[in-house]
């Protein structure tokens, strides 16, 4: 809350405070007026007890304006001072001193991708890089690797270790396929991941190579009531613990480091080995064995593979 906001708030108040008063003293005015009207000398016990309370409301009505009023006389001072110290800040002087040049300022700005369809749409540098680093120990290239990779680990950090022991992405030095290059090619025909698409999902867990999925084996039941105050459907529920395992999809293609350099072969490699991944992935989903759709009812496997899309 601003000085501003503070003064109309205690403005509201006064006024809330002279419609309490004056409330009162209609309401004060109209029992001496049906006193009068009647040929009344004295008020009845209950006028008489109302009375009273309308006299006390009246002064405590004229008490809360006069709290507030001292309040507001606060306020509107601190306002004016607040007003002083803004036409203050608003006033400009020579000092003399000189700007700095334009090349003289620190600027924060945003720094391009070490790979990005600007400088590499196809994905020719960074498999050339690839190659140049694992075969020809090339330094350049491992410090342009080094860099992918931790651009990665800003912008992906999805992309890290699930299980002591398993080597991942980041044991790599930056082998993890730029995000742009897999949207770039027409893809050969594959059945893809629709199944798993249209699933709920749900965070893999950050440790284990396993996880349980507690699961009904045996439901409840009901049934309408034969008679009043006769027995009603009863079935002790039975659950079964089902381990699902974390499973990896991969697939791999030796390319020549001359088709790597002289075509775009790379790009259309890398895009259906995705594309092969998505279609081990559904079809996992349906015919893995125990956890798969043709072996658990409907129910078991929204629940079950829920974990690992």
């Amino acid at each position: 809350m601003d000085i501003h906001t503070l003064v109309r708030s205690i403005e509201s108040e006064i006024n809330h405070a002279d419609g309490q008063e004056r409330q009162a003293r209609r309401e004060l005015d109209a029992i001496l007026n049906d006193t009068q009207r009647t040929g009344r000398r004295v008020l009845t016990a209950d006028e008489d007890k109302r009375s009273d309370q309308l006299f006390r409301d009246i002064e405590s009505a004229r008490e809360a304006r006069r709290r507030h009023q001292e309040r507001l006389e606060r306020a509107r001072e601190a306002q004016a001072d607040e007003a002083r110290i803004d036409e203050a800040s608003r006033q400009r002087r020579n000092t003399g001193a000189s700007l700095p040049a334009y090349d003289e300022v620190c600027r924060v700005g945003n720094e391009t991708r070490e790979y990005n369809p600007g400088n590499d749409p196809n994905g020719t540098t960074f498999l050339a890089d690839v190659a140049r680093a694992q075969v020809m120990g090339d330094a350049s290239a491992w410090s342009r690797l080094a860099r992918h990779a931790q651009e990665e680990r800003v912008e992906r950090p999805g992309l890290q270790e699930r299980a002591a022991g398993d080597v991942t992405t980041g044991a790599l030095n930056g082998l993890v396929v730029p995000q742009y290059l897999v949207d770039l090619t027409g893809p050969a025909v594959a059945a893809r991941r629709p199944l798993a698409d249209n699933m709920t999902r749900h965070p893999l867990p950050a440790e284990g190579m396993s996880f349980v999925v507690p699961t009904i084996t045996t439901a409840t039941s009901a049934a309408l009531q034969a008679t009043q105050l006769t027995g009603v459907s009863a079935t002790s529920l039975a659950e079964t613990d089902v381990s699902v395992p974390v499973l990896t999809a991969a697939g791999q293609q030796n390319v020549s480091r001359q088709a790597v350099e002289r075509s775009r072969i790379d790009q259309f490699v890398m895009s259906d080995l995705m594309a092969r991944v998505a279609t081990v992935l559904d079809s996992t989903l349906i015919n893995q064995a125990t956890t798969g759709l043709s072996a658990v009812a409907l129910g078991t496997l929204v629940l079950q593979f829920g974990f690992v899309i």
